[in-house]
């Protein structure tokens, strides 16, 4: 596949989160299932490609990861073909190659800080970064590339977590910005539309671990924690024989 193919592809990518959605009942992309953070999503892939290519970002210990865990299992292609008529798998096989290339001795991890740390014993070592890599994959929604040194994502699990994050963030006097699961109508249409939201210097909240349901029979109401979709939602309800109504 020649570069010219596979960077059109990566141009045109509209961050529509849709790759998320197992609205063809195939699954979704392991990886994402699995990390949890945009990077690890097709979507997220493809702007760390995008980013590689134009010299906007260094290779991280993270990189390596994030395309190793790619395994190139097309569900992505069957999705995002069915939605916008795009392959995104093109752009998955050459960040692949990308890093294969790369001299792994020079790659250095991302030094940590004490916001870092402070982050980490929150919600674990896993769930809080402040890699290049992953920061870069919220581009489109959230930052743009020459903000990505002053920034850390965290994912929360718990609304104590929350509380404990956003307690952090006051006492080093940083700003802080939720972000939901990201699918179509929340983040796609505000990116085209409007670009970042953008923060310079802050901690990203990335709700998508906090994606528990409840149905509430006798009061016909669900208890949704912020990183549920409105799909999986729909989903929940319809397997008791219900109905969301959104409006």
């Amino acid at each position: 596949m020649s570069e010219n193919i596979v960077m059109q592809t990566a141009n045109t990518e509209t961050h529509c989160g849709m790759c998320r959605l197992d609205y063809l009942e195939t699954g979704v992309c392991p990886s994402g299932k699995k990390y949890r953070y945009v990077a690890y999503w097709p979507q997220g892939r493809i702007e760390i490609y995008k980013a590689l290519k134009n010299g906007n970002l260094k290779p991280t210990q993270k990189l390596l990861e994030i395309a190793e865990t790619c395994t190139l299992c097309g569900i992505c292609d069957k999705q995002c073909s069915f939605i916008t008529n795009r392959r995104p798998m093109i752009v998955q096989k050459a960040l692949k190659e990308y890093v294969k290339e790369l001299d792994k001795k020079s790659i250095k991890k991302t030094p940590s800080d004490t916001v870092l740390e402070e982050l980490q014993r929150i919600v674990g070592e896993q769930w809080a970064t402040n890699d290049p890599a992953i920061l870069t994959a919220y581009n489109k929604t959230i930052l743009n590339q020459k903000q990505i040194n002053h920034v850390y994502v965290v994912m929360p699990n718990t609304t104590d977590e929350v509380s404990h994050i956003i307690k952090i963030a006051n006492s080093n006097n940083l700003l802080y910005l939720p972000r939901g699961n990201g699918t179509f109508l929340s983040v796609a249409m505000q990116t085209l539309l409007a670009g970042p939201v953008g923060i310079s210097k802050g901690i990203i909240i990335d709700m998508s671990r906090m994606n528990t349901i409840t149905l509430n029979k006798d009061s016909a109401t669900a208890t949704i924690q912020a990183g549920v979709t409105a799909f999986d939602l729909q989903k929940k309800a319809t397997s008791q024989n219900k109905r969301i109504l959104v409006g």
